[in-house]
């Protein structure tokens, strides 16, 4: 199968420079290629892209986070209820981050101080459980949750998508 994802996920920055807000990030680019293996188990990969704005708060620095990632999971297709099947899987995701504008206030909102855009490369450990409805013979329609915990950098969140799949 491949497919095209719309998502959300929950941004949340380890920022050097101190506490940052957090932030549902849109995901408005996700390119998904899945493939069974063997019976009742299949690959899910996704290539992703996601932005957001953290705000500033006289006690939180505020920037701009858009990442590119890419993850693999292996999933195995477990049936819950009579027409309700399930893909649960746990994989690897690697992401680039970039984090531009980064900026303090003060209390008054004025600009107290500016810092350097920085990248980080990160790591992550997934959890993801989709479900998948048909709509036609060949295209289908996906509802994914994940959780991924960094393991270097700030690849963790909370991520939720739709997508569209064709089955080929």
């Amino acid at each position: 199968m491949i497919g095209y994802g719309v998502g959300a996920a929950h941004v949340s920055v380890d920022d050097p420079q101190g506490d940052t807000d957090t932030a549902w990030a849109l995901q408005p680019l996700t390119l998904i290629h899945a493939a069974r293996l063997r019976s009742g188990v299949r690959y899910w990969s996704e290539l992703y892209y996601q932005a957001a704005v953290l705000d500033a708060a006289t006690n939180r620095i505020g920037q701009d986070v858009a990442q590119f990632g890419l993850q693999v999971s292996m999933q195995k297709h477990l049936p819950l209820m009579p027409g309700w099947v399930a893909w649960f899987g746990a994989g690897l995701g690697v992401s680039q981050t970039r984090y531009t504008t980064r900026h303090s206030i003060d209390s008054d909102g004025y600009l107290l101080a500016r810092y350097p855009d920085r990248r980080d490369t990160g790591a992550a450990l997934l959890l993801n459980v989709i479900s998948e409805w048909a709509v036609s013979r060949h295209w289908h329609v996906a509802v994914k949750l994940e959780q991924a915990v960094a393991m270097a950098g700030d690849a963790g969140g909370s991520r939720g998508s739709l997508a569209l799949l064709y089955r080929y």
